[in-house]
């Protein structure tokens, strides 16, 4: 076995080094290990993606909205943190009016007002953003206990 002076092997390292870095930078695999900012939430319309609609707003700790018939409104906290952001409701309050459909959006609205929510944005192709409310803790797994909201009205005769 021919035996190298470790001098010899620093160039191809270095140079192996270099080509793996740029190689991760280019593909953004580098970016995936650098924190990533906390998704702005606040100041947006989201609109419920289901057949019955619904809407939420949150602004300097007020919300508002409807849960597809009652009107919604009351405080909200984003506690952040590095395990995960956490969005939780209360005190809430909404207007009683009687509804013949939507049964199901309501009681999800009033279970998603009733828990501390974890939260994502996920951006689609061509800018529409997409978050994410889930039962604190979960990891953002998708369940019955999420809901997904848009940027963009998907029902604007329901406003």
């Amino acid at each position: 076995m021919k035996r190298f002076p470790i001098r010899t092997l620093r160039a191809p390292l270095a140079g192996a080094l270099a080509l793996i870095a740029s190689t991760a930078l280019s593909t953004g695999i580098a970016s995936a290990c650098l924190p990533q900012p906390t998704p702005i939430i606040e100041g947006i319309n989201w609109h419920y993606l289901s057949p019955d609609g619904g809407h939420l707003k949150l602004e300097n700790g007020k919300v508002s909205g409807s849960d597809s018939c009652n009107l919604v409104f009351g405080n909200y906290t984003i506690t952040r943190s590095p395990a995960g952001n956490v969005l939780t409701f209360g005190p809430i309050a909404t207007t009683s009016r009687y509804c013949s459909q939507g049964q199901a959006t309501q009681q999800a609205f009033t279970a998603l007002f009733s828990r501390p929510n974890g939260y994502k944005v996920v951006t689609l192709p061509g800018g529409e953003q997409h978050l994410s409310l889930y039962l604190a803790g979960t990891k953002g797994v998708l369940s019955t206990n999420t809901m997904v909201f848009s940027n963009r009205n998907t029902h604007p005769e329901k406003h």
